[in-house]
């Protein structure tokens, strides 16, 4: 399943590209600009913790596209647990039940601005550099996630990072093999404010279609077990059927035995009169 909904948010990925490079070439020409990084810097410094700033713009973006029933906040996933994940969205399953997809905010924010700072081609080997401290960082936060938080039976076999700046985004979902180490080795997919909500409906649609996949196996299932009951109804019904010849000619031996026994009293008895 981790894999479709991967393939489903490259696809999304496509489908937001406009706007997506659209905001890259805007913060590429900040950066370049004689006041380079100042605007993001300014938004930030006002801003006293960076990690708050992200789990409100999640908070945000779940309540406009979910209904408050349909996700928690602050909340552990599985019993008595001591962590507590920024989000959880609740996705139906079999018998009116839930489990609970697991959606943590993050935002490197100081390694970003440095790969903001040497985005040029004077510093282009720093801002490699930073772009593998960005993934160096989110490698551990998805060890992390992955141990605090995916809990089966209580939660989906994967979690969500969500980052919530687009370009950083997209930064990051252009090493195709990092991408592929989150979901292989991580269970951990990224999101963005733009491709959230469409990643959060997927995966709802394919649990459903694993519900209705289920049914079908439990029809066919059913109909095979109902198919190997006949056939040892049957061989009972023949092994009846065999046992109750054996009786009935027992009982014709028996019948024949006491008609034997029968003319030879009535023989002995006719001698004893004679």
């Amino acid at each position: 399943m981790i894999t479709d909904l991967l393939n489903f948010s490259n696809f999304l990925l496509s489908l937001n590209a406009f706007a997506i490079i659209c905001l890259v070439f805007w913060i590429k020409n900040l950066s370049n600009s004689q006041n380079k990084d100042i605007h993001v810097k300014n938004f930030f410094s006002n801003i006293k913790n960076q990690g708050i700033w992200g789990e409100e713009q999640l908070i945000n973006l779940l309540n406009e596209t979910l209904s408050s029933s349909q996700f928690d906040i602050q909340c552990p996933v599985e019993p008595k647990s001591d962590f507590i994940v920024d989000a959880a969205v609740k996705i139906p399953v079999a018998n009116k039940k839930h489990i609970l997809l697991p959606i943590d905010s993050k935002l490197p924010l100081e390694d970003y601005m440095n790969f903001l700072n040497s985005n040029d081609e004077i510093n282009y080997q720093n801002a490699k550099k930073y772009i593998k401290k960005i993934e160096s960082k989110i490698k551990v936060e998805a060890k992390s996630i992955r141990e605090k938080y995916i809990k089966p039976p209580y939660t989906t076999d994967f979690a969500i990072i969500f980052l919530p700046i687009e370009s950083l985004y997209y930064l990051l979902i252009q090493n195709t093999a990092f991408i592929e180490q989150l979901r292989s080795e991580y269970k951990i997919l990224i999101a963005s404010p733009s491709s959230l909500s469409a990643l959060i409906n997927s995966v709802s649609i394919c649990f459903k279609y694993s519900q209705l996949e289920g049914t079908y196996q439990n029809f066919y299932d059913s109909i095979e077990l109902f198919n190997q009951n006949i056939e040892d109804l049957d061989i009972t019904i023949t092994k009846s059927e065999k046992k109750l010849e054996d009786l009935y000619k027992s009982m014709n031996e028996l019948k024949a035995k006491t008609k034997s026994m029968k003319r030879q009293v009535n023989s002995f008895d006719e001698k004893a009169y004679t």
